[in-house]
């Protein structure tokens, strides 16, 4: 769709070189020109595929930088949900005859294409950030753990029986504090879609039933919907769905 979108703006635009460099790039000799789509309209089908992937946490022991003493952080990882869907194919089936909607033939037919990962862009994300995650998470820890060490010193070291057992009564909160704030921060936004995916269908004006068949591997067809619209000309019909495997949960539509 873009390659197609390239040439036409080149070509509009008068900017020869480029043109012939992207047609010899793209191997793409036709396409369709801007005064055949203006006599046209188009269908633009917005496929939200799957759900994002949720984020977890995992534990790790690292080294204390101020004490010999291994510390306990927890750090934040994404976990991927399930997709069955690997895209969708989106076809216009014209009426038999006027006004009716059965019986009719397939005019054309187009392939959804990838326009965001948000499953790649989320970890993506999570990389980048993670050198200062880590980083804090460890000095929080040790923080925690110079606290904890301070209240055991003053408990040695203390000659008053009632100094010390407040000291160790403070070492023991720091040390149970420790355990239960110790935790990644998880928050996501779950009913993101694990993609995005897009088919532009220029269509002459006219009455159709938009057949949108979802393909699993091996392009088998695993779900089909269909909707009646009206294509006017130079106007585009919008639609959007998402589509979550059956038996998921959190399948929300």
């Amino acid at each position: 769709m873009l390659q197609y979108d390239l040439l036409r703006l080149t070509q509009r635009q008068g900017l020869v070189a480029e043109l012939n460099q992207y047609k010899k790039e793209f191997g793409i000799t036709h396409w369709p020109s801007v005064a055949e789509l203006r006599e046209q309209g188009e269908f633009v089908f917005i496929l939200h595929n799957g759900l994002a992937p949720i984020k977890r946490e995992r534990s790790i022991a690292v080294p204390d930088p101020g004490f010999s003493h291994i510390i306990r952080v927890s750090l934040p990882y994404y976990q991927s949900r399930p997709v069955t869907a690997s895209g969708a194919r989106v076809s216009a089936v014209a009426p038999a005859g006027p006004g009716h909607m059965e019986s009719g033939f397939t005019t054309s037919s187009v392939s959804t294409e990838l326009m965001e990962n948000i499953d790649a862009i989320a970890r993506k994300n999570l990389d980048a950030k993670m050198p200062g995650i880590t980083a804090r998470a460890v000095a929080r820890a040790a923080a925690k753990r110079a606290i904890n060490r301070a209240a055991q010193e003053a408990a040695r070291s203390s000659n008053d029986r009632n100094d010390a057992m407040a000291a160790l009564i403070l070492s023991f909160g720091v040390e149970v504090a420790t355990l239960l704030t110790e935790r990644a921060d998880t928050r996501s936004w779950l009913t993101l879609p694990h993609d995005i995916q897009l088919a532009r269908l220029p269509l002459p004006p006219g009455t159709y039933v938009i057949r949108v068949d979802f393909l699993g591997v091996g392009d088998q067809v695993i779900g089909t919907r269909e909707y009646p619209v009206t294509i006017e000309r130079g106007r585009k019909q919008y639609f959007s769905y998402h589509y979550i495997a059956a038996g998921n949960p959190s399948a929300r539509r």
